[in-house]
């Protein structure tokens, strides 16, 4: 009895299937790098190229220890004969008159102190109060757009009260106590507002008096805002690195940006990285177990050789004879051996 060959599987090409997995890897690596670098406004200027380009801007060292404050930064243009302050000597303040704040009241404010102090609190309030009596509208006319994070710390006093539009992705959003007021405040809210313009380094603080609805709320806030508020002061906080320095704005209420999240990656945003290293690991071991099962269906496909058959053949086998037959065949041939002499001289004398 022979076996029968197993069936052979289809054949597969490691080397050609191996290559495919890889380029599909990094087909994907290419995109996600895509991605990140269409994420970035710098890369999308050559789309405007008649625009005027900004500037250049380059820090100057001081020549004193007294010169600059430990958390100012000075910056000198780069024109020949420009004044580096230019028309920022005279305070900006809106047109419309119901948008302004008292002189007196911004004159008590200082720079660079932990906390609103005693003497500032008037104009603190002055700001939130505006803010929420004032059409959006308004405020929103009236806010500027063109002063960027260098003017608003080195040039904080030539800037106190006016309206600044700012957008960015909002952090860390905290409830505070309003303190003791005439204005009806009872619950403020502080955020972290980190802009593409500054950096993952250089938040801007808000604090509002309200929020909109539905709003979270905490230290993993995520939400891409944009408000119109008040520059109030270059404020100091403290952090595990020593103190640091932030533009501080007032506002009523920021709007919650639609469809824009996780533009500017914080200091504890991981990115897409993780992400990417984790697909490649993945893709790396899915690939040696691919090798493995292409091993193991091709040694087991290889047909084997048909094992040798040592049964006897029915053609060699003598059937069995019956003794008594046997017998009988043998003396018939025993008589003809006798007749067969006589027969021979027989045919002789014949």
């Amino acid at each position: 009895m022979s076996s029968e060959p197993r069936p052979r599987r289809p054949h597969y090409n490691p080397v050609r299937d191996r290559r495919r997995i890889m380029a599909a890897i990094l087909s994907l690596a290419v995109v996600l790098i895509a991605i990140s670098e269409a994420r970035k406004p710098e890369n999308w200027k050559w789309l405007a190229p008649g625009r005027p380009a900004s500037p250049p801007v380059a820090p100057v060292t001081a020549t004193s220890p007294d010169d600059l404050e430990p958390d100012q930064v000075r910056i000198v243009m780069g024109a020949e004969g420009l004044d580096p302050r230019g028309d920022l000597r005279q305070p900006h303040q809106p047109a419309q008159a119901s948008l302004r704040i008292s002189p007196p009241l911004l004159d008590a404010v200082e720079e660079s102190r932990v906390g609103v102090r005693a003497a500032e609190r008037p104009a603190y309030f002055a700001m939130l109060s505006t803010a929420r009596d004032a059409s959006p509208r308004d405020l929103t006319a009236a806010a500027r757009r063109d002063l960027p994070f260098l003017s608003l710390m080195n040039d904080p006093a030539e800037h106190r009260g006016e309206v600044v539009w700012i957008e960015g992705e909002l952090r860390r959003v905290e409830p505070l106590e309003a303190g003791p007021n005439d204005d009806g405040f009872d619950r403020l809210y502080e955020g972290w507002l980190f802009t593409d313009e500054a950096g993952r380094t250089n938040p801007y603080r808000i604090v509002v008096s309200e929020l909109p609805p539905g709003f979270p709320q905490g230290t993993e806030v995520r939400e891409r805002i944009r408000i119109p508020a008040y520059f109030f002061k270059r404020y100091t906080y403290a952090t595990a690195h020593g103190q640091h320095s932030a533009p501080m704005l007032i506002g009523h209420r920021w709007t919650r940006v639609v469809g824009r999240r996780e533009t500017t990656p914080g200091p504890g945003s991981p990115g897409w990285w993780p992400f990417a290293i984790f697909l490649i690991a993945a893709g790396w071991i899915g690939l040696q177990i691919a090798r493995f099962r292409l091993a193991r269906s091709r040694s087991l496909s290889k047909p084997s050789s048909p094992s040798p058959d040592l049964s006897l053949s029915p053609s060699f086998v003598e059937p069995s004879i019956d003794p008594r037959e046997f017998l009988g065949k043998l003396a018939e041939n025993d008589n003809e051996a006798c007749r067969q002499p006589a027969k021979i001289e027989r045919d002789i004398a014949e």
